[in-house]
């Protein structure tokens, strides 16, 4: 997490004169980086790029449904799943 004695800490570095509010505002906005930044960190980049280059080979409907089935299937650990499709509208 990113406190005002970081954001002070920064600003000398950077030869930066920042008002107590700008560093307040800097707290926030800095925390609000660095929380995202820990999602895409968890993301599992691997599966997202094995997951596009398989849909974009994908035409049939059947077909594509049943490789991001498998592909679901791998990321959860599981054996068994189950895709349920409304119809209608």
């Amino acid at each position: 997490m990113i406190d005002r004695d970081t954001v002070l800490h920064v600003a000398r570095l950077a030869r930066l004169e920042l008002t107590d509010g700008e560093v307040e505002r800097m707290v926030g906005e800095l925390g609000g980086v660095l929380e995202h930044i820990e999602t895409i960190a968890q993301l599992d980049l691997d599966a997202v790029i094995k997951a596009s280059q398989a849909l974009s080979g994908e035409i049939v409907l059947d077909r594509l449904i049943e490789t991001l089935m498998t592909l679901a299937l791998e990321q959860a650990g599981a054996e068994r799943g189950l895709l349920i499709l409304l119809r209608g509208d």
